[in-house]
């Protein structure tokens, strides 16, 4: 029992001494922290601003969607379906894509 419970030991500190290696060596440092993952660090390369489809709600990057701009907002779709289905949907979105 004790030869196990020491090989548990030693294989746990084996891993977290692994895991402080890898982050030494890695991409992501340890100094960023969970910030750095989520897409905060603007102004850095890798890093591609997210727009939402108001209609089917999916996130996509900004630079393969599609634009629509009405009154001033600039409103984004992942493809000409969804942004066929806003411009037919209530009156009041029509209007709005309108410019009316």
């Amino acid at each position: 029992m004790k030869r196990f419970l020491l090989a548990l030991v030693f294989f746990g500190a084996a891993i977290i001494l692994l895991r402080r290696l890898a982050g030494l060596f890695g991409p992501a440092r340890a100094s960023q922290g969970r910030k750095g993952a989520r897409g905060s660090r603007s102004g850095q390369e890798g890093v591609t601003e997210l727009v939402r489809d108001k209609v089917c709600n999916t996130f996509l990057p900004k630079s393969k969607a599609l634009e629509l701009t009405a009154q001033g907002e600039t409103l984004y779709f992942c493809s000409r379906e969804c942004r066929s289905t806003f411009l037919a949907g209530p009156a009041s979105q029509a209007d709005i894509a309108r410019g009316a």
